[in-house]
C-alpha cells in the first residue's frame, strides 16, 4: 500500500490524521519524512487528536513540524470544551 501511495504522492494537497492517537502512529512520521524529503511544504496537515501524547519515540511532533510543514491542528477535545453545548 505504501508503494501505491508513493506513486500518487506528488498530487497530494492534504493529509488528515485521525483515529486513536495519530501522533503515536509510525505511518504518521513516515508520511512527514516523505513530505520533507520531497520538499512538499505546501501540503496541509489536519489532525483530529486530543494531544494526550505529543511525542513518539524521540520525536516531539510540535517541534518536528514547526519549521518544516505548516500545521493546522483540529483538536477533538475542543468539542467538549467547558461552556459548549455538548448535547
Amino acid at each position: 500500500m505504501w508503494e501505491q501511495m508513493l506513486e500518487s504522492f506528488e498530487h497530494v494537497e492534504q493529509f488528515y490524521f485521525a483515529g486513536g492517537e495519530p501522533i503515536i502512529m509510525e505511518e504518521h512520521y513516515r508520511i512527514l519524512k516523505e513530505l520533507d524529503k520531497r520538499k512538499m511544504y505546501h501540503v496541509r496537515l489536519i489532525y483530529n487528536t486530543n494531544f494526550s501524547r505529543t511525542t513518539f519515540k524521540d520525536i516531539d511532533v510540535l517541534n518536528y513540524g514547526t519549521s518544516l510543514i505548516r500545521f493546522r491542528l483540529e483538536q477533538a477535545w475542543m468539542q467538549k470544551a467547558p461552556g459548549r453545548n455538548n448535547a
